[in-house]
């Protein structure tokens, strides 16, 4: 799994996905995975304008999420 530093967002330090999973860490240290993500909606948040504001809009309470 590839890790992907999110340079331009002021919640969102990294993220990365598994194949099946979506991982992602803030920049307080917690970190989530959020299951099921498909590989396409991964590719949309990283190719997003503000990760964060997209994050928040089409994957934070649509995907189950984990803190581990």
């Amino acid at each position: 799994m590839d890790w992907h530093d999110i340079s331009n967002s002021s919640n969102i330090a990294r993220i990365a996905h598994d194949g099946s999973d979506l991982h992602v860490t803030f920049h307080n240290g917690k970190t989530y995975r959020h299951s099921d993500v498909p590989e396409h909606e991964f590719e949309k948040l990283l190719d997003a304008d503000s990760v964060g504001g997209h994050y928040n809009r089409y994957i934070r309470g649509n995907y189950e999420a984990r803190q581990v």
